[in-house]
């Protein structure tokens, strides 16, 4: 498999990953803010998945303007 697309598929996959890990993150958030608990770990991961998404998007701008 080409070295280029074998990267665009890990980082989809990677994408995908943190991507429902920020999704499962808002929604334990949205469920606590009615039960008015705080839990920080939720905030943490959120943050920790876009970073990770954003890190992702960065890469697969630079691969596309490879080809």
């Amino acid at each position: 498999m080409h070295k280029a697309r074998k990267r665009y598929i890990y980082l989809i996959a990677g994408m995908s990953f943190w991507g429902g890990f920020g999704l499962s993150s808002l929604i334990n958030i949205i469920k606590t803010v009615y039960t008015r608990q705080t839990l920080s770990y939720n905030w943490v991961m959120l943050a920790v998945a876009i970073v990770f998404i954003i890190i992702c998007l960065i890469y697969l701008a630079k691969i596309k303007n490879e080809k």
